[in-house]
């Protein structure tokens, strides 16, 4: 037998469907405006300097993909653990602070996700890190922050930006050199290869096709946007026969700009750098 609608219930059953499916595009136009970011902590396979081996990565990725927002933004941020032990994530917000302040800790346990919504009051380069050194070596990313909206930058507008974040890569098990560090009287953790976006650079063994590399234009302006992430280490950046203008650190402009052939980076510091003559 079929089913018989009568007219008025047509147009219920029809305006019912077009709330519906109303409600359905609002949702997708209002998640496309926001600023939202799936990241999945899991061990994934590298290899570096002639050997392979699991590292902690971020959606497979060593460092994380780049975080892209506008100075008082709010980025809603899902973070799910797939490794085997605890991660706590620290994100670092606030202008007018130092960068050890004002610090948002995440504690996620294995197999749990956590959603966190960051409101970014800084403009330049910022970053967040695991909060465990064996973890933080791997487990780590850049969060680019333009000018709010409309706000020009208090420099000429740089025709590209760079991330560029300075680590250490080691081919034994970051657990056991950690555990030979403590045990040990030395100062310094000893790594095996400093990189550039995790890519050792090509002096090292088996690294000449994984250098990290960019493609400028001469007359050209770049925004170098580097991070020390090392392990405790003050780490040296420049660029052969270039000067380079810092503009901002820590994700604060500075007020009086300066120029240097070579730029030091305290421990977990960020600067912002123009670049803007490349000899090739």
């Amino acid at each position: 037998m079929g089913t018989v609608v009568r007219k008025g219930q047509y147009y219920s059953v029809f305006m019912v469907l077009s709330l519906v499916t109303a409600a359905i595009i609002l949702h997708d136009q209002l998640a496309s405006a926001q600023n939202i970011s799936h990241f999945v902590v899991e061990e994934a396979s590298f290899t570096r300097l002639c050997e392979t081996k699991n590292i902690l990565t971020v959606n497979r990725k060593s460092p994380a993909p780049t975080i892209y927002a506008h100075a008082g933004e709010t980025l809603i941020m899902d973070v799910e653990n797939k490794g085997n032990d605890n991660l706590t994530i620290f994100w670092r917000e606030g202008r007018y602070l130092t960068r050890h302040e004002r610090q948002l800790i995440w504690l996620i346990q294995p197999g749990r996700k956590v959603r966190q919504n960051i409101t970014i009051s800084d403009q330049g380069t910022l970053w967040w890190h695991a909060m465990n050194i064996w973890q933080s070596a791997t487990v780590h990313g850049a969060i680019v922050v333009y000018p709010m909206p409309g706000i020009s930058y208090p420099f000429p507008k740089p025709h590209a930006d760079i991330p560029i974040i300075l680590g250490e890569w080691w081919k034994k098990d970051l657990k056991e050199v950690i555990l030979e560090y403590i045990a040990s009287s030395s100062n310094i953790m000893h790594s095996d290869a400093f990189t550039i976006n995790s890519q050792p650079g090509d002096f090292y063994p088996c690294s000449n096709n994984g250098t990290f590399k960019i493609a400028v234009e001469t007359g050209k302006t770049y925004l170098l946007r580097i991070v020390n992430a090392a392990a405790g280490k003050t780490l040296v950046f420049g660029i052969a026969m270039h000067n380079l203008t810092v503009v901002a650190m820590d994700g604060r402009p500075i007020n009086n700009p300066f120029t240097s052939d070579y730029v030091e980076l305290s421990l977990q510091q960020s600067l912002d750098c123009i670049s803007s003559k490349f000899l090739l």
